[in-house]
């Protein structure tokens, strides 16, 4: 797909399949991908919370070079999931 510019918040719904290694309990990493993380969260986080987090989050750490989303996978049932991705 063409890169678009939205100057709004937006909703990506992704179909896709992934292989994931299980770390541990709630934690999950791509396999195909492998500097890609998964890790469940006990809650479903609205976008406007996880932008704060993550805000948060970037403003006390060194590296702030990654991308973070929120998602959901099927493992015994719906888990809902951050993910993390380093930007290259």
């Amino acid at each position: 797909m063409k890169k678009k510019t939205i100057h709004a918040p937006a909703l990506i719904h992704l179909k896709k399949s992934y292989i994931l290694d299980i770390i541990e309990d709630g934690i999950y990493k791509d396999v195909i991908e492998p500097m890609m993380w998964y890790f469940a969260i006990p809650i479903k986080l609205e976008p406007d919370v996880l932008k704060t987090v993550t805000k948060c989050v970037k403003n006390n750490i060194d590296n702030t070079n990654f991308d973070v989303a929120i998602g959901w996978i099927f493992v015994n049932g719906i888990t809902d999931i951050i993910r993390i991705m380093p930007r290259i």
